[in-house]
């Protein structure tokens, strides 16, 4: 039969772990359900809560005139398109500061303003707009303390709707042509210029819509609205574009004119002075001086040329140092690193156009990995810049290892020109020398001013030709649907989350729960055979009553009274059968049922077993060993005195601690009475004696016991009957601590029979079970 047993549930592993992911489905689903409402409901009001939301785009071309292949794109675009500047000019030109209050919630800014405009440091904080049928308006501020209202501005609609009309408070506005059917008080609200400006950034996208094109994407609650935000941040952004060069142009045109002057006047003072020496002396300079005075003039060449070289490259070199973190600053950094590659010092470098090479390779592929739809934070992008960062190191190293050697040649012609001055001044006539020098003065001088005034007129020319154009293609216009109207499927998904969400708990919930569950878990964690799955009865109130109520109640469902087929009367016959007719223990006449802890249904087993085995024909006698909380006396209604302590005090024969119960072949020994230190009466010589009469009189002899974690009665009664059985509560039993009491058995002579898995679903008892619910 034992053989049986195990075979049945062996055939049943296969579909264990189904089976109980479904049990664990059924013991928590109110949790489960708890957590879909709790998730579902609220996103689905914030669902429904939303306004809609539209989206406005219109896309902006770059187009170079000087070079068609030229892509005049680059990462500063679009960070000025997102840069605090063009957004406060948007926010302040289009008066985002303004609010409708939720008073006013029929009535829409458009429906009273054809136009809005505020000043950056426009005064935030609640305004009223009255009007009346005298064909006259107020605007009132209200005081955030007092509530009271203070006129800030008034006068005629007629010209409100004709001309702007500027306030103290810091906004201008236009009215709509018609406003008759807008309440006489229409409330609303001016928000901090700060807030509105981060809340139209946070609105605004820009991203590559080809090669030259840059597409500006905004998002708001009003579709006029957005529509305009895009068309005139666009419009700003175009504007600004064409500005920028016009302001390089008349800045640079500015400093050329200024050296331009000084040059023109350095000019005409070095002629009048050489005019002058000549009306008055007559000198002639020889062959020799005049090929000394050249050599002189090549060498002032080259220092001079190469003192604005090192200049430059100093300048550039001192650039390099960044200011700050920011996006911007980036940018300025990699104009400079090009700048400095392309420096006329570096011509006979080979090391630096290797380096300038590298670095427009580089660049070129981040341009397109940018483009080509991934964002500036894309892995490929991140590896391309630090590559970059790399190279500008070799670069900047580069550089400064040059700028040494340049100062070296610097110093060494300058030695040179002091040779030759001192040898013409020391060797010359002093007419003669002086002479020289003035014409030198005089031939720089004019150099200078040549050079001065080509730049002017190239300038001039840059100035008057586009190199650049910038348009927009596609102004944005009002869209008519929102982006946002897929709120069903985002509340599915939502929903399909949550539940998800409350397995997923349930899971977890199971998975960090260490009770014993199934057979396979005392299996598993306990090494024990399951003699027998009792299925849970319903004692969930339980908790609220008395010790002696209690006992009344759980009386009550003693489940094997009669001979009804239930599948709980089954599960005892099935374990009646497995305990006392096993192959491998063979025949049981005594044994000790105990459990790891109290409310593991042990007592309640044990009664209902011993009733089972009586039902059986077998005599069987039923002793209560739990010596401290005996209460099987109440179960089967008979005296608790004279009990088991009176005989092991010798106050009571055998006879009189026997009572018979009510059931036939069933007979009784209840605790008796409560003596300070039972435990060493269970190892007297008179517990002997006990067993031994006990056998010879009776077919099955059953001892309870208390917990193992009350007291070590069921360890010492243990050592002198055939078996132990524990009974394991599902789901309530710890699997540490049962596997920790299990370890005081294996220091003494008892043998551990087995496990009664009490209190199991459906799933995991008796196969016939489902046979009465058919």
């Amino acid at each position: 039969m034992e053989k049986l047993f195990f075979e049945e549930h062996n055939e049943e592993e296969e579909g264990l772990d189904l089976s109980r992911y479904i049990q664990v489905v059924k013991k928590r689903k109110w949790l489960i359900l708890a957590i879909f409402v709790v998730i579902t409901v609220p996103w689905v009001l914030y669902l429904k809560s939303l306004p809609p939301t539209y989206e406005a785009f219109c896309d902006i071309e770059f187009r170079s005139l000087e070079d068609r292949e030229q892509n005049v794109i680059n990462e500063s675009r679009i960070i000025k398109l997102r840069s605090r500047t063009f957004a406060e000019q948007v926010v302040a030109q289009l008066g985002l500061t303004l609010h409708m209050m939720t008073e006013n919630s029929a009535v829409d800014r458009h429906q009273l303003f054809d136009e809005f405009r505020t000043d950056m440091d426009v005064n935030e904080g609640k305004f009223v707009f009255r009007w009346n049928n005298s064909g006259r308006y107020t605007i009132h501020e209200v005081d955030p303390k007092s509530e009271r209202e203070r006129l800030i501005h008034e006068g005629l609609i007629v010209d409100a709707q004709t001309k702007h009309q500027e306030t103290k408070a810091g906004f201008k506005f236009k009215l709509t042509g018609d406003i008759s059917f807008l309440p006489e008080d229409v409330k609303f609200e001016i928000e901090r210029f700060k807030y509105a400006v981060d809340d139209f950034r946070e609105k605004t996208n820009v991203s590559f819509a080809g090669s030259n094109i840059l597409r500006l994407t905004m998002t708001d609650s009003d579709p006029v609205l957005v529509a305009r935000m895009v068309n005139q941040l666009a419009a700003i952004f175009v504007e600004e574009s064409k500005s920028i060069k016009d302001r390089i142009v008349d800045e640079q045109r500015r400093l050329i004119e200024e050296k331009l002057k000084i040059a023109e006047q350095n000019l005409q003072e070095s002629e009048q002075k050489l005019k002058d020496f000549r009306s008055t002396k007559v000198v002639s300079l020889d062959a020799e001086t005049t090929k000394r005075q050249d050599e002189l003039n090549q060498a002032e060449d080259k220092v001079k040329l190469i003192d604005v070289q090192l200049n430059d490259l100093d300048d550039l070199l001192n650039k390099l140092t960044p200011q700050n973190d920011s996006d911007e600053e980036k940018e300025r950094l990699k104009y400079v690193y090009q700048q400095l590659t392309k420096l006329s010092t570096f011509e006979s470098s080979p090391e630096m156009g290797a380096l300038s090479s590298q670095l427009e390779d580089l660049e070129t592929t981040y341009n397109e990995i940018t483009r080509g739809g991934l964002t500036v934070r894309h892995k490929k992008a991140i590896e391309v810049e630090e590559k970059i960062e790399n190279l500008h190191a070799r670069i900047k190293s580069e550089a400064e290892s040059h700028k040494r050697s340049v100062e070296r040649e610097l110093r060494r012609l300058k030695g040179v020109v002091a040779d030759l001055q001192k040898k013409l001044k020391t060797d010359l006539p002093k007419d003669q020398f002086e002479k020289m020098v003035l014409e030198r003065e005089y031939r720089t001088n004019e150099e200078i001013y040549n050079q001065l005034k080509s730049q002017s007129q190239l300038i001039s020319i840059t100035g008057s030709v586009d190199t650049e154009s910038v348009t927009i293609l596609d102004d944005a216009i009002e869209p008519e649907f929102p982006v946002n109207r897929t709120k069903k499927q985002k509340a599915i998904m939502g929903a399909a989350f949550a539940m998800f969400m409350g397995f997923g708990v349930a899971f977890l919930i199971e998975f960090l729960d260490k009770s014993i569950k199934t057979v396979d878990d005392v299996k598993k964690y306990l090494k024990l055979n399951v003699l027998g799955t009792i299925p849970s009865l319903d004692f969930k109130d339980i908790g609220d009553h008395n010790d002696s109520e209690k006992i009344k109640m759980i009386d009550q469902q003693l489940v094997t009274y009669d001979y009804s087929p239930t599948p709980i009367g089954e599960a005892y016959r099935s374990l009646r059968t497995n305990l006392v007719f096993s192959k491998k223990s063979g025949r049981i006449q005594t044994f000790v049922i105990t459990s790891t802890a109290p409310g593991d249904g042990k007592s309640f087993t044990a009664a209902n077993l011993a009733i089972s085995i009586a039902q059986h024909k077998s005599s069987t006698l039923l002793i209560d060993a739990d010596l401290r909380r005996g209460v099987l006396h109440n179960t089967f209604g008979i005296p608790k005195e004279p009990g088991f302590t009176n005989y092991l005090t010798g106050t009571a024969t055998f006879t009189q601690a026997v009572n018979e119960t009510l059931i036939p072949n069933l007979y009784m020994i209840s605790c008796g009475s409560l003596l300070p230190n039972p435990s060493e009466l269970l190892g007297s010589h008179q517990m002997k004696r006990f067993l031994d009469e006990a056998k010879r009189k009776f077919d099955i002899v059953i001892f309870d016991s208390p917990p193992l974690n009350a007291a070590t009665d069921a360890i010492v009664i243990g050592t002198q009957v055939d078996t132990t059985v524990i009974v394991i509560r599902s789901g309530i039993t710890n699997r540490n601590m049962a596997r920790q009491k299990l370890e005081l058995f294996k220091n003494v002579p008892a043998n551990v029979m087995g496990v009664i898995l009490n209190g199991t679903s459906a799933e995991f008892g008796h196969d016939g079970y489902s046979y009465y619910h058919y």
